[in-house]
């Protein structure tokens, strides 16, 4: 049996998945008989469909001779579940009338994933949160597009982004060209998954697997079928997206049990995802690493460690901004620089996560742990609150941390109101001073003009992946 993407994933959304269920781990997670045949049923007149579609597009002689040999079965098929075949009937009409219309992307998208939505009705009616097999349904229409926009390119067959008047020798010519059209279709697609987003069983497919095998095709990767209930583990071996951490970031001569019960009140308070970051130099580290392995063998599985770069000079201030331009430029290309801020700068433009705290809202996304067990809201400071064990959740509602996110409210509209950088540094670290501003402001523009004047094709490999991972992403919809 031949199973589809369309089907494995329509199986695990109306089966209400769970990776914690016996029956999934062995791969056998449709429920009784009925919906077995069904969804065989399914399989095969979607499989029909597939082989119609690369006969009529491509006059595939073997997509005849399978269509004979599943003919039998598809007429059965039909037969059994009549009100299926009538449906799937009923949507690839629509879809051919939208392909004949040369309707764009999100339209064929919609049109497959009203298809899928009313094969749904039929299947399990009661199905809660309908809107994510919209979502995962425009997500495959998309992403399957983009996976055969090299051979439809080549052999004048249909695909709606060659639709747009310009044709693009390749996907990613078009996506660069096209960076907010596109990332606002997988914007889109995510905003399907409001409904479920937190939800345990959903996660991995949501924020891991879609993700990466979107980025993983964006790249020119061919699509890599790994049915997404047993094997979800395995899409690392497609394309690692690194997921947002909550950094707690500890001193060298921090208290051990301080660092523990921070631990155990960030899990009560149901934040996951903690990456310790050492908050001294290099020389420290290693008694420090030693220390944390003990706890984590005793507290949490899995550690990450990194060095706080925070107080390294980043800024090129030694440099006129047309050195700093100069060596952008060659940058751009090459990729060789000492220069955080080049890259930082490409990832807030492309709404990425940047080296430094000092271009990102880290507030209430980190706490420090000083020597003298106090919680700080950044490492750049010592003023914070006295650690007694409370909640973090408790920590955040407390009057130093709201009169720290008044200040920052208040610095970020006054530059939001005069500055043409802010959507990118969004106003920079409230507690540092603006001087600057002149430097950055005119580097910044120097960077954007560069990229969209640029051949994408000769950028280094950072700055076509952050734009790859940006449109992977939604634009950080996720």
């Amino acid at each position: 049996m031949l199973l589809s993407y369309d089907v494995a994933l329509l199986d695990m959304l109306l089966n209400q998945y769970d990776s914690g269920c016996n029956s999934c781990k062995n791969g056998q997670h449709i429920k009784d008989t009925s919906e077995r045949k069904i969804m065989a049923a399914l399989n095969l007149l979607l499989f029909e469909l597939k082989l119609k579609d690369d006969v009529y597009d491509e006059n595939s002689f073997t997509a005849k001779v399978i269509l004979k040999f599943y003919h039998k079965q598809t007429t059965k098929a039909k037969n059994d579940f009549p009100q299926l075949a009538n449906v799937i009937e009923r949507g690839n009409n629509k879809i051919l009338e939208n392909e004949k219309a040369k309707a764009d992307a999100l339209t064929m998208a919609e049109s497959f994933a009203e298809m899928m939505f009313d094969i749904t009705d039929i299947i399990n009616p009661s199905a809660e949160h309908k809107s994510i097999i919209k979502g995962v349904s425009m997500w495959l229409y998309i992403i399957d597009a983009i996976d055969d926009y090299d051979k439809d390119w080549k052999s004048g067959n249909f695909n709606p982004f060659l639709n747009c008047g310009k044709k693009y020798k390749s996907f990613s010519d078009y996506m660069f060209v096209n960076f907010e059209k596109v990332s606002n279709m997988f914007r889109m697609i995510y905003a399907c998954f409001n409904p479920v987003r937190g939800r345990n069983d959903l996660n991995t497919l949501q924020y891991e697997y879609i993700p990466a095998t979107t980025m993983h095709i964006l790249k020119g990767n061919k699509m890599k079928v790994i049915y997404p209930f047993n094997k979800l583990k395995r899409y690392s071996q497609i394309e690692a997206l690194t997921r947002e951490y909550f950094n707690i970031f500890v001193d060298w001569n921090d208290d051990l049990t301080v660092i523990n019960n921070v631990i155990n009140s960030a899990k009560q308070s149901g934040i996951s995802n903690i990456k310790f970051i050492a908050n001294t130099q290099a020389d420290n580290l290693k008694p420090l690493k030693k220390q944390l392995d003990k706890l984590s063998k005793k507290t949490i599985t899995d550690i990450e460690y990194e060095i706080q770069n925070c107080n390294k000079n980043i800024l090129p201030l030694k440099l006129t901004v047309e050195q700093a331009c100069l060596q952008f430029d060659d940058w751009l290309i090459n990729g060789k620089t000492d220069i955080f801020l080049f890259s930082d700068i490409v990832k807030l433009i492309y709404r990425g996560i940047p080296h430094n705290c000092e271009y990102s809202s880290c507030l209430g996304k980190c706490v420090h742990i000083t020597a003298n067990k106090h919680i700080t809201f950044c490492p750049n400071t010592q003023n914070g609150i006295a650690y007694e064990g409370q909640l973090l959740t408790e920590i955040f509602e407390s009057a130093e941390f709201i009169n720290l996110l008044e200040q920052t409210i208040t610095c970020r509209e006054e530059c939001k109101s005069q500055c043409v950088a802010f959507n990118v540094c969004g106003g920079g670290c409230p507690l540092k001073s603006k001087s600057d501003c002149d430097f950055r402001i005119n580097l910044y523009l120097h960077i954007k003009d560069k990229i969209s004047k640029g051949n994408f094709y000769m950028f280094n490999e950072f700055v076509k992946n952050s734009i790859y991972r940006s449109v992977a992403v939604g634009g950080s919809a996720l």
